[in-house]
């Protein structure tokens, strides 16, 4: 519920410090590689706002566009003209950025397939059967990425290197 709330409000201090606090309970500690370079400074941005808040924000300035350029259709001076026309071009290029960003923001949650595990211990396996051997176990509140489905089992990846096949009743995911 946690990871979902964080969806809409990505900011809140009381969800940030809960989610925080159901870390620190859980049992496995697995380390992800550190990530760097533009693509994760823009990871880092987009998951501080919301795609409420970067619609909101795309329409204002889209708003604001069409209302200067409307003042600029009624103004005989030719300085102030120019001015506001400069204005809205720039607005203009921001209102781009925004929306390749909104874009990104929508297209990163729809391709995200990250769940947690719900069970309190899990056998994650080299297949998707029983049959197939323990590979390890995950326990309650570990965030996973699903890779692939067949059937009841999901095959998922905790780390780079820690991966394998559960089954999805022990897991529910964050997008649903």
């Amino acid at each position: 519920a946690y990871e979902r709330a964080k969806r809409l409000t990505p900011r809140d201090p009381d969800l940030l410090q809960n989610l925080h606090q159901a870390s620190l309970l859980t049992r496995d500690e697995i380390e992800l590689p550190p990530r760097s370079g533009l693509g994760a400074a823009l990871e880092l941005g987009l998951s501080r706002v919301s795609v409420n808040e970067l619609t909101l924000a795309a329409s204002l300035v889209y708003l604001l566009i069409v209302a200067l350029l409307l003042v600029r259709l009624f103004l005989e001076d030719a300085v102030a003209r120019r001015a506001l026309g400069t204005a809205a071009l720039v607005l203009g290029i921001a209102l781009c950025a925004g929306t390749g960003a909104l874009g990104m923001k929508l297209q990163h949650q729809h391709a995200d397939r990250s769940a947690v595990v719900l069970a309190d211990e899990v056998t994650v396996r080299s297949g998707p059967t029983e049959n197939f051997d323990a590979v390890f176990k995950l326990h309650a509140g570990t965030v996973v990425s699903v890779v692939e489905t067949r059937g009841v089992w999901d095959r998922v990846e905790a780390s780079p290197k820690l991966t394998g096949w559960l089954r999805r009743d022990t897991i529910e995911g964050v997008r649903q």
